[in-house]
């Protein structure tokens, strides 16, 4: 397990192209706020009501969640191809994160409303899923799976080993705690680099445990197919 977070640190280190997906979220959303903002600025002015500003504001928020999944997808893919050996590429992960993007979507929307329903109505039930369906963007990057496929998957892997994928999560969250923490400390910029740091860092390790789960599995599949 220890071998799975310095694998995480070595990947940032060797690829300095991991930090370039975190900054995408950030550009496209001052992008669109400012195109939005003005564009409802005019609307209301222009006497055409409050309507389309909030339509306005939906579209941007969408926009947002989208670009974030795609993001996170790139991360998860380009994980992948270090872990395979090979320089990972900006190109390469966003066409396989297109290619994927309606299962992306759907299943982060099957993730959510699971997770949000639990946190409504009792909390640890929806923190309890959202720990299950942990690896469901692996699933479908990786694994190749449909949005309910990965959903099932995610869920059916971290039941296989919880007590390890437990453990695991608890010390990703204290090392992801510790880089904010102090990071948060630098003046100006540290929260801004923080992120930078943690969001492929926590792509990079759950992609390399997730593949350490399942390859085991692939390997035995093969065995009883080929036997």
């Amino acid at each position: 397990m220890v071998d799975t977070f310095k694998r995480g640190f070595n990947h940032l280190i060797t690829y300095p192209v991991f930090f370039v997906p975190p900054l995408i979220p950030a550009l496209v959303s001052y992008l669109v706020s400012f195109i939005l903002i003005a564009s409802a600025l005019t609307a209301i002015h222009g006497g055409k009501g409050v309507l389309l500003a909030a339509i306005l504001l939906i579209l941007g928020i969408t926009i947002n969640l989208v670009v974030q999944l795609v993001v996170s997808a790139m991360l998860i893919h380009m994980a992948q191809t270090a872990e395979e050996g090979y320089a990972p590429g900006l190109g390469d992960s966003l066409q396989a994160s297109l290619d994927r993007l309606g299962d992306i979507v759907v299943a982060s929307l099957i993730v959510s409303v699971a997770v949000g329903i639990g946190l409504i109505f009792l909390v640890l039930p929806g923190l309890a899923l959202a720990f299950f369906f942990i690896f469901t963007l692996q699933e479908v990057i990786v694994g190749n799976k449909s949005a309910l496929e990965a959903v099932k998957g995610s869920f059916e892997i971290v039941k296989s080993d919880f007590g390890n994928t437990l453990g695991f999560f608890i010390i990703l969250v204290i090392i992801i705690v510790a880089i904010a923490g102090i990071l948060g400390l630098v003046p100006i910029v540290g929260s801004f680099v923080a992120q930078l740091i943690i969001a492929p860092y926590y792509s990079i390790v759950i992609t390399i445990y997730y593949l350490k789960q399942v390859r085991p599995h692939q390997s035995q599949k093969r065995i009883i197919l080929e036997g």
